[in-house]
């Protein structure tokens, strides 16, 4: 090599000195050479899964770590969770994938110099349907602890112990058999259950018997009390029964209302009287009336008597009236017409459904979002437990709508079979239990997703 050659190598290398130790620079503190030739800013992506171990694509290229490719093909694959950086502001089409679950996917927008977060993504399991218990049955649900499925079957009830998944049949009930739905009511200790106007002991302790008979056929909105007594109207008084020593006391007589609630230390009542009805409040220990709320006429129950406001329902018109009976300025405080579902997620957040529509109501802003539209009857609304995620079923499918805004809210058909009744999922949001029609059996099935 002569001089000449020697002295245009050492130019090249300060060149390229020159040129790539600025571009590392820039790479190392966030910044890359867009499309446009353009120095820009980059972003980062954050994904996140539940399970974890997600493949990871961004507009359709598999992520894969470069020098590990080399040495084994199968680890190669980057997963969740991971911290994607140096990317090009702008949208990508982001896919997650996990074998043996539902794939996610969103378009999600990296921003110049910014996080873009995916961290909640669930990914439900890809599953087939088990067969608990063949028959017909309908009005399936859990109790509070998830210890006993109960369902209604004919005029009578069974119930099942998750745990073995052995099965308990009732004697039947003194009514006839009906598509009605049933009215199922838990005791603090999840070890009775009322079922309409029938008592089931699900420790097998005692015997079963319909209250209708024990007491009186005429009895109507029987709730619990405490673990060991029960509240419910006969005629115009409210009385008590105690399960264990059958004894009857009356609380008050010569009430006239439509519905009841007990919350320590006040009980409330409707009725309904010529020109509207009244909501009074009393106290519970001494029977003394503390006020009184006019509404409009119509025949209200109460729901969902944990929550702080009072929430009362006239299905006739399809309308949720939310009360705060000891407001001093404004006691009602909100209404939700065309509502024929609802289940509260925190004292603030409602989810509600109309035979097409679901939608989740803020009541600290009073705004409602509309989840979806479809454009079958909806039949059952879920909320799961990750607080990210509506489970909805049709008559012959069951769908999962994640709520992140982004992009759109992506829906997975979780399963079809024919004629799907009362699913329930457990308090963990990992197993959905429903009854169904498949391959011409019919029965109590439990789907896992997660």
């Amino acid at each position: 090599m002569n001089l000449n050659q020697r002295r245009l190598l050492y130019i090249f290398f300060i060149i390229a000195f020159l040129i790539i130790t600025p571009l590392i620079s820039l790479y190392a503190t966030g910044y890359k050479i867009g499309g446009d030739f353009r120095i820009q800013k980059t972003g980062i992506l954050i994904l996140d899964t539940e399970p974890k171990g997600a493949g990871i694509s961004l507009n359709g290229k598999q992520l894969r770590r470069p020098l590990a490719s080399f040495f084994n093909q199968t680890q190669s694959r980057i997963t969740t969770p991971t911290k994607i950086k140096n990317l090009l502001p702008g949208e990508y089409d982001v896919q997650l994938e996990l074998p043996g679950h539902w794939p996610w996917q969103k378009k999600l927008v990296v921003e110049s110099g910014q996080s873009t977060y995916a961290e909640d993504v669930v990914l439900f399991k890809n599953d087939i349907p088990r067969l608990i218990n063949s028959g017909q049955y309908d009005n399936i649900a859990l109790s509070p602890d998830d210890k006993y499925l109960t369902a209604k079957k004919g005029n009578g009830f069974v119930w099942l112990e998750l745990e073995n998944e052995n099965i308990q049949t009732t004697a039947n009930t003194t009514a006839e058999p009906d598509d009605r739905q049933v009215s199922y009511q838990w005791p603090p200790d999840n070890n009775h259950l009322i079922a309409n106007n029938f008592l089931i002991n699900l420790s097998g302790s005692t015997v079963n018997y319909d209250l209708s008979v024990a007491i009186s056929s005429k009895i109507t909105k029987i709730k619990w009390q405490d673990d060991n007594n029960l509240i419910y109207k006969l005629n115009n008084s409210l009385q008590s029964y105690n399960i264990n020593n059958k004894k009857i006391d009356v609380i008050k007589s010569n009430l006239v209302f439509d519905d009841f609630l007990l919350k320590n230390p006040n009980i409330f009542t409707v009725a309904r009287g010529e020109q509207n009805t009244v909501l009074s409040i009393w106290n519970f220990d001494n029977n003394d009336p503390l006020s009184s709320i006019n509404l409009p006429k119509a025949e209200y129950r109460f729901e969902h008597p944990g929550h702080d406001l009072l929430n009362l329902y006239d299905a006739r018109h399809q309308m949720l009236y939310l009360i705060d009976p000891f407001s001093t300025f404004k006691k009602l405080k909100d209404i939700i017409s065309n509502i024929t579902q609802s289940v509260w997620i925190d004292n603030n957040s409602l989810l509600y459904c109309n035979d097409f529509e679901i939608w989740l109501y803020d009541a600290r802003g009073q705004n409602r979002t509309l989840l979806t539209r479809i454009s079958e009857p909806i039949k059952k609304i879920i909320w799961h437990p990750s607080n990210n995620y509506v489970i909805y079923a049709t008559k012959n499918n069951i769908n999962i709508i994640e709520l992140d805004k982004r992009d759109k809210f992506n829906i997975t058909r979780l399963l079809e079979l024919d004629n799907i009744k009362s699913p329930t999922l457990d308090q963990a949001g990992e197993t959905l239990y429903f009854s169904a029609s498949t391959n011409n059996q019919e029965g109590i099935y439990k789907l896992t997703i997660q």
